[in-house]
């Protein structure tokens, strides 16, 4: 009988190669220019969002605070919906 596509992930995960598949990926992503450039291109979104919260009048530090943690869960969301890990 032929595994289903789930049956296989689910081995995948079982067998930790999934670990070692996001631990090898993660290493060369250590070590390549691509990091800089993610790098850099996320502190600019980050700040840019920061600059058009603060302009809000209307808004306290904490419903900033608040905003920038619902940006930064909401992106965690969906890198792990990528990737299947939730």
């Amino acid at each position: 009988m032929t595994p289903t596509p789930q049956e296989l992930v689910d081995a995948f995960k079982r067998n930790g190669e999934f670990d070692k598949l996001r631990y090898r990926l993660n290493h060369q992503f250590e070590g390549s220019k691509t990091k800089d450039k993610t790098s850099a291109q996320t502190k600019s979104l980050a700040k840019d969002r920061i600059e058009t919260l603060t302009k809000n009048p209307g808004m306290s530090d904490q419903q900033i605070k608040e905003a920038i943690m619902a940006d930064i869960e909401r992106s965690v969301a969906w890198i792990l919906k990528i990737l299947e890990l939730d």
